[in-house]
């Protein structure tokens, strides 16, 4: 007989006419290579209002002489066999879609099938302004990535070719017209780069030029002036340091005029503290770190505790009796001290 023309779909979702049996192969996976649509054909609209699901199974072990078996298709979540068209699911009027019309000739796609019938025929306008979008979202994808790749492989080539630009001009035996011939090579890679990004950008629909936000306003891309920062907060003292893991403490003392400590030792202090506010401006004037320094008057001091201060006392007292002038802090040398003394005026009444 005949040999069967088809229509198939390629991979870039182009519809190939003229498709022989033999260039047709049929995927087992494919559900719908075993369960068809039987689309008829009628030269008159037909406006339908109810619909039944008919089930035709081949019985015969014969493929030259089948034989059918019929039966009715209930819907078990209505419990009824006759439908309306809203209650046909989208997926079942997609496959009807996808075996009576997609891949009908246009001009036999008025009167194939289920075209005939009016809702139908508008429903299958819709599934074919579906594909077609998607088909040519399919394409620009295509196109999308085989971009990307070539802009890969030129910001590649720009990171060598800058590279072999910059020890050419370091290399002092080269001559100017090696070193030209590369500058030309380092701007051809970039204008190829900067004409791949714009080809990226409007197969994106991301071109800055024309991208509206909002409906309102393009993007402006706007460089403000900002006061530099003072020196301090310039400064990364962690990178200073030896030492990553460092940290300073501010701590803000409220002093009180003190009584432990003489006039000279307060002189002292307050030279000391000039001297660190000199420091400190210094470092800020010319950028160095500033770390505070310790006054030692403030530990050289040490107050004597009242216990030892009684004591002291004690001893002086004694030593003034006995007449002598030695001092001595230890409990056991007082104590010879007042034996003595003691003696010594008994000695004086005899």
């Amino acid at each position: 007989g005949e040999t069967p023309i088809y229509i198939v779909e390629n991979d870039v979702g182009e519809l190939v006419n003229n498709v022989t049996e033999t260039e047709v192969e049929a995927i087992p996976e494919d559900t719908r290579h075993n369960l068809r649509i039987e689309c008829t054909s009628t030269e008159e609209p037909i406006n339908f209002e109810d619909f039944v699901y008919i089930l035709r199974v081949n019985i015969s072990q014969d493929i030259n002489n089948p034989v059918y078996h019929y039966e009715f298709v209930r819907n078990m979540s209505t419990k009824n066999y006759i439908l309306k068209y809203s209650d046909i699911p989208e997926y079942i009027q997609y496959f009807i879609y996808d075996n009576c019309y997609r891949y009908a000739k246009l001009n036999a796609k008025q009167n194939t099938g289920f075209s005939s019938i009016s809702k139908f025929a508008d429903k299958f306008l819709l599934f074919d302004k579906q594909v077609e979008e998607e088909r040519q979202n399919l394409k620009i994808q295509i196109q999308l990535d085989e971009a990307e790749n070539i802009r890969d492989q030129l910001l590649q080539e720009e990171l060598q070719t800058n590279e072999e630009f910059s020890l050419l001009q370091a290399d002092p035996n080269s001559s100017q017209i090696e070193i030209n011939n590369m500058r030309d090579k380092v701007e051809q890679v970039k204008i190829q780069l900067t004409n791949i990004i714009k080809k990226i950008d409007m197969l994106e629909g991301n071109n800055t030029k024309t991208k509206i936000i909002g409906g309102e306003q393009p993007i402006i891309i706007q460089n403000f002036n900002t006061n530099p920062l003072s020196l301090p907060f310039t400064i990364d003292y962690s990178k200073k340091d030896e030492s990553k893991f460092s940290y300073y403490i501010n701590i803000e003392l409220e002093l009180f005029p003190g009584t432990s400590i003489n006039s000279i030792q307060k002189s002292s202090v307050k030279c000391q503290t000039r001297f660190e506010k000199i420091r400190e401006a210094y470092a800020e004037l010319f950028g160095y770190e500033y770390r505070p320094g310790i006054i030692s008057e403030a530990y050289a001091y040490q107050a004597i505790p009242e216990k030892e201060k009684e004591d002291e006392e004690e001893m002086n007292s004694s030593s003034n009796l006995s007449g002598g002038k030695k001092r001595c802090k230890s409990k056991s040398c007082k104590k010879i001290t007042n034996k003595k003394s003691k003696n010594y005026t008994n000695k004086n009444k005899k």
